[in-house]
């Protein structure tokens, strides 16, 4: 980006930084006999200061010596109260506890009894907390006695958290291998131990006394990092041992895994580095992944690289540059030149890069930098930046529905691209193209592309309304697609905030062929710090729902359940509809996070029926889980290699499996199963083979052959001579699937089925849950989850029960309906079932996004893109081999917990973000609250203490009233009495950063609602009569003055299930929407917002 051009669009970011130098400009609020410093982000240009809603105010307050002594923010908790975080000091200067924040009364000021006042303020908070575990609402550390005043030991929140320890040590008896490389050989050897005294090394033991050590050189490296699977002297011990190898000038040239200390091969598991004169990785070798080359220009820009697989095809990568550096194109080129050819042809050339050539396709020169005879045919994705001059559809051309122009001038944002088409049965196809148009702050206003094989010409068209002129807060967001012939389909999302701009309510509207159809499909309350507490679904007038969802935590933040309610009838007690509880201090006790018993209900159960306990290594490796209450569905009798890789696996209760795996490398080569049943992994031996790169291209198991593209996606899949046939773009999104019963093409969040020459709009995915086309009616369905995200439950708008699932810990389907459902009949209700990814038709394979899954097996198909930052495991396990903990819903990098791992989440993300551009960023369902109070604490924390632990947490607890009847059972209205109380709680080892003050005014990386997002609709809407006979408007008034607000007028539509659809919407107060201030008009038929006639605004 422009520098000039950043520094405009920063300063509208308003920030004050007040000393207490000038206590007369400062809020009246503050103390003014301390020294504080204070900050305000502003959300709204021209706002006043002390508008909470529009204006974050913190200050923080600091001791004679500078030191921060408690940080508030001002008017952030839902109940308009401050948020405190006090700091404690011991005699030497280091803080020794880091406690968890709390609300109070004070407009900013200073709370003189901060410390005493955190812990009773849980106590008396403890709503949606286990109430036995209030106790030391502080992470406490332990310094050694030394003038380095080193860590030794931290205890987490909660009494029933224990102490962690730290030890500082150095090498004496050889208890270290030796690794070096020698250069011109290029070979590495082992020359011994090292001498004694020249490592130091730092050994943590946890809660549950499981240790990890890392061992560093006098240089400072990272030599070797100890993990103790299974304690003990001599053979029975297992270690872990990753090492680190280096060369005489400190580059590091190989990873060895642990299972290398067993079986020393490079090939299999080793990383490896091969490095050219100017210390750039020019070769890289990746067990069970191949061999990836790498070439570099004169600028130090990667613009050629091949892996195993292109090196079988005789192909190259290549990226081609702009004058600022920018990707503009990547492609592939036919060559079998080498390596060495491509580094000298690169050097060869002068130019620096390419040019706009805004007449061509390609929109650039492409024989200025190396390949110079790439051509457009070999171009796979191209970028455009700076303007909107490059060749596009006239369909593409900003349109001014909602705002009245788009910004011009652009300079360093992404305007558009295109990207080829992937055909599964076929050679390289053609181009999509898209364009991004920006508001003055630089957020994204509209996003046009063209779509993939639903007819010439369509495309879809995104329009994100904002609530502010400054901060990318969403108000509304409109997709449609637009087919020609005056044909669309589309999805709208309304939110409604509170004045710290959680989300309160989603209103969803769907658009079938024009059967348009709006629904409140969700609503959230918070705790008394900010925390999702309590989520509703499914209304038809904003206020009774059919179900509610509590949930509660402890005081660390870790989730204790999550209970669904229902009540059938007006009066009666709430009754249980599906329920789910987790432990971490039952069974084996353990207590660093690893669960120790997951328990649930279903409908009408009035306690937990079923559950499993699990059993962990000192790897925190699953062992085994047992069934309680006679639940069969166990999964036990694991071992492991010293990567990770499963050696046995027992299932018992409704898939038998008793498997033992084998494998070359990393690559499971056959799995055994000596059960005799065919469920799950067929009885007797499966083999596997792999590419180049490592992707399964024969499945001994299931009978499939596949074959995979360039990157790394299937293209094909045989099956008993059944072929399904995948169509990716060269950005890796999925466009299409054909199967031998239906062919199902992908267009965003909307699902098409082909139905002989047309395609049929059949899902959109909602907030929680999806529309589903049935019959000739659209259906709300809606999706209760576990602790992973995976769906347990699904039901219908009426309450009533379409799917029940439980789930081996590896992620195998237990089918609970009864009668069982055939694999047809489980798809026709939902597809999206472990961790809300796709299960495959016809082949059972979960797509995770970057690559497929088995949950037969529990290991991936393909290898892990980030396997270099899981350098001490196989490349194919699943979730650390710690499925009930940690998931993997991209396929990329387990995550913990949901919501807690959110909230973690957002704490490195707010401790590790520079400030990006501003545009709107969108999470998973259900955990916006806590992601972003993870980012506010992590900016916060940062600002009080730097470089040091922190705690917080993601906290939810539940409470409400209930009312009057509803369709299936008694509604559940909702209420906000009892839904703000609560705690947060604390998550330990984040490490801050130092430009977090600046994050945390200017916070840009915060999370905004999107179609698959927890989000809500602006206060002026208002609902049809349900008693009406026919088409009515209906007004709303302002009780003090007497005045109209908003008027809306509906039409008859029996399609719909409030009977009407809205046509026409007048707001005369309010916020604007789409740029369009109050008083506005709102035609949902024509998705239009515009100014309203004199004769449309009510007398006032």
């Amino acid at each position: 980006m422009n520098n000039n051009i950043k520094m405009n669009h920063l300063h509208k970011y308003i920030i004050t930084l007040l000393l207490f130098l000038f206590p007369g400009i400062v809020l009246a609020q503050q103390t003014n006999s301390r020294n504080y410093i204070i900050s305000r982000t502003y959300k709204q240009s021209g706002a006043n200061s002390n508008d909470v809603s529009k204006v974050v105010t913190q200050v923080q307050y600091l001791d004679g010596l500078g030191r921060p002594q408690q940080n508030v923010t001002v008017g952030q908790s839902p109940s308009g109260s401050d948020f405190v975080e006090p700091i404690e000091f011991d005699a030497a200067g280091r803080q020794t506890k880091q406690y968890l924040p709390y609300v109070a009364s004070g407009n900013g000021a200073y709370q003189n009894n901060g410390v005493p006042s955190a812990a009773t303020w849980y106590i008396a908070n403890s709503a949606g907390l286990q109430a036995t575990d209030l106790a030391r609402p502080y992470t406490e550390s332990f310094f050694e006695q030394s003038p380095l005043s080193r860590v030794t030991g931290q205890r987490a929140p909660g009494g029933k958290s224990a102490n962690s320890n730290v030890k500082y040590k150095t090498n004496c008896c050889g208890e270290l291998k030796r690794y070096d490389y020698d250069i011109p050989t290029n070979v590495i050897s082992q020359p011994g131990g090292y001498a004694p005294g020249t490592i130091t090394y730092v050994q943590t033991t946890d809660e549950e006394g499981k240790t990890v050590t890392e061992y560093t050189d006098l240089l400072g490296r990272m030599v070797c990092r100890q993990v103790v699977a299974v304690p003990g002297v001599g053979p029975s011990a297992v270690i872990l041992s990753t090492y680190y190898v280096y060369d005489d000038i400190g580059l590091l040239r190989a990873v060895l895994q642990p299972q290398y200390q067993d079986q020393a091969s490079l090939t299999d598991f080793a990383f490896t580095y091969d490095y050219d004169e100017f210390g750039r990785v020019v070769i890289k070798r990746t067990p069970g992944g191949g061999i990836t080359e790498l070439v570099y220009d004169q600028f130090d820009r990667l613009v050629a690289s091949r892996d195993a697989n292109q090196f079988a095809r005789g192909v190259w990568s290549f990226t081609k540059y702009d004058a600022q550096n920018r990707p503009i194109v990547t492609g592939e080129i036919a060559t079998n030149a080498t390596r060495t050819t491509w580094t000298s042809n690169v050097a060869a050339i002068a130019e620096h890069h390419e040019e706009r050539s805004n007449g061509t396709t390609a929109g650039y020169t492409l024989n200025k930098t190396a390949p110079l005879n790439a051509t457009e045919a070999d171009l796979l994705t191209i970028t455009f930046y700076d303007d909107y001059g490059f060749s596009k559809a006239a369909n593409l051309a900003y349109n001014a529905l909602y705002y009245p122009s788009n910004n011009a001038n652009v300079k360093g944002q992404v305007t558009g691209g295109r990207v080829r088409m992937l055909p599964g049965n076929g050679a390289t196809g053609g181009w999509l193209t898209s364009v991004t148009y920006y508001d003055g702050e630089y957020r994204p206003i509209q996003t046009d592309r063209e779509l993939y094989d639903l007819g010439a010409g369509t495309i879809e068209r995104t329009w994100r309304m904002y609530k502010y002129d400054l901060a990318p807060i969403i108000d509304i967001q409109t997709t449609v697609h637009l087919f020609p012939g005056n044909f669309n389909t589309g999805y709208e999302i309304y939110f409604q905030h509170d004045h710290a701009d959680r989300v309160l309510d989603a209103v969803e509207t769907v658009d079938f062929d024009d059967d348009i159809i709006e629904v409140n499909t969700s609503a959230y309350r918070y705790n008394a710090l900010g925390q999702l507490q309590s989520k509703w679904f499914h209304s038809m007038d904003g206020v009774n729902y059919v179900r509610r969802t509590d949930y509660t935590h402890n005081i660390r933040g870790w989730l204790t359940d999550g209970k669904t309610v229902y009540k059938k009838a007006v009066g009666d007690p709430p009754l249980p509809f599906f329920g789910f509880g987790l432990s971490y201090a039952d069974g084996a006790s353990y207590t660093n996070g690893n669960i120790s018993q997951m328990q649930w209900q279903n409908k009408d159960e009035i306690a937990f029926t079923k559950g499993l306990n699990f059993n962990y290594d000192g790897a925190n490796r699953i062992l085994s889980s047992t069934g309680l209450n006679g639940y069969a569905e166990i999964e036990n009798g694991l071992t492991y290699d010293k990567n990770g890789n499963i050696k046995t696996l027992v299932r018992g209760g409704a898939v038998l499996d008793n498997l033992t795996y084998t494998y070359i490398g990393n690559r499971l080569s056959a799995v055994n199963d000596a059960s005799g049943s065919n469920l799950g992994v067929k009885s007797g031996a499966s083999s596997y083979g792999y590419d180049g790169n490592g992707n399964v291209t024969s499945d001994g198991n299931r009978g499939a052959t596949l074959t995979y593209n360039y990157l790394n996606f299937p293209k094909t899949v045989t099956m008993a001579g059944k072929t399904f046939i995948y169509d990716y773009d060269a950005a890796g999104s999925k466009h299409k699937y054909v199967t031998d019963t239906m062919t199902v093409k992908y267009a965003g969040g909307f699902e098409y089925r082909q139905v002989g020459a047309t395609n049929q709009l059949y899902r959109i995915p909602l907030q929680e849950g999806q529309a589903v086309l049935r019959g000739n009616k659209v259906s709300f369905e809606y999706f209760l989850k576990d602790h992973l995200g995976n769906v347990r439950v699904v039901f219908n708008a009426k309450g009533e029960l379409l799917q029940r699932t439980d789930y081996y810990p590896f992620g195998l389907e237990i089918d609970r309906n009864s009668p069982i459902q055939t694999p047809a009949a489980r798809n026709a209700v939902n597809r999206y079932n472990f961790l809300n990814r796709e299960t495959q038709i016809g082949t059972g394979y979960v797509d995770l996004l970057a690559r497929f899954y088995d949950p037969t097996t529990g290991r991936f198909m393909a290898v892990d893109p980030d396997t270099e930052g899981q350098d001490g495991f196989s490349p194919y396990h699943y979730s650390f081999n710690n499925p009930i903990r940690f998931s993997d819903p991209d396929g990329r990098w387990p995550e913990c917990c949901k919501g807690l791992g959110d909230f973690v989440t957002g704490i490195g993300s707010a401790l590790n973000d520079d400030i990006h551009g501003g545009n709107p960023i969108t999470a998973t369902p259900g955990y916006v609250g806590a992601y972003n109070s993870g980012r506010t604490a992590g900016h916060y924390a940062a600002m009080v203490v730097g470089a040091a632990e922190i705690a917080g947490g993601a906290l939810v607890a539940g409470a409400s009233g209930f009312g009057t009847a509803a369709s299936g059972g008694a509604a559940l209205p909702i209420t906000l009495a009892g839904a703000t109380v609560a705690v947060a709680a604390m998550t330990q080892g984040a490490t801050i950063s130092i430009n977090a003050v600046d994050n945390l005014k200017n916070d840009k990386g915060r999370v905004n609602a999107s179609s698959t997002e927890n989000t809500g609709r602006g206060s002026n809407h208002l609902k049809p009569d349900p008693k009406a006979l026919g088409d009515h408007s209906r007004f709303r008034t302002d009780s003090k003055t007497g005045k109209t607000t908003n008027t809306a007028t509906y039409k008859e539509n029996p399609k719909n299930p409030s009977g009407f659809q809205e046509t026409k919407r007048v707001d005369i107060t309010g916020n604007q929407h789409g740029g369009v201030p109050t008083p506005h008009v709102k035609e949902p038929g024509t998705k239009t917002v515009r100014p309203a006639r004199k004769d449309e605004i009510p007398n006032q």
